[in-house]
């Protein structure tokens, strides 16, 4: 079964989903795509950034390191056996900001906990 194509910000949304669901990465509460092309890789995306909510330094911090880094790897190496990022119809349009209509609410959905949204359908638009 083939790859399914998605918008930017249906796989930051499922980047999100993957990430947050792993121990120490609750916090998490923005993930960046980055769109590259690499013939090494068969994907054409990498998570470029994450962003933690802002809390209080503690020793914590080198454990949280450790954590989100693995959570990086992990999210995108299972990420990107399912999807491809879809290429730009021309870059800057509003479709390339703008995520689809029926998929508005979800982003909404991280305002609390984030662990109800699901990622993206596979099959694709």
């Amino acid at each position: 079964m083939g790859k399914s194509v998605v918008s930017k910000h249906d796989l930051e949304h499922a980047a999100l989903v993957e990430i947050r669901a792993l121990y120490g990465c609750e916090n998490v509460i923005a993930v960046e795509i980055d769109r590259m092309d690499d013939p090494r890789f068969e994907t054409n995306w990498k998570i470029a950034a994450l962003r933690r909510a802002n809390g209080p330094s503690d020793d914590r911090s080198a454990l949280q390191l450790t954590s989100t880094i693995r959570a990086i790897e992990t999210a995108q190496k299972k990420l990107r056996e399912l999807y491809n990022l879809r290429p730009p119809s021309n870059p800057g349009t509003v479709r390339d900001i703008m995520p689809p209509s029926n998929l508005s609410g979800l982003s909404q959905d991280f305002g609390s906990t984030g662990h109800n949204a699901e990622p993206p359908p596979r099959g694709g638009y």
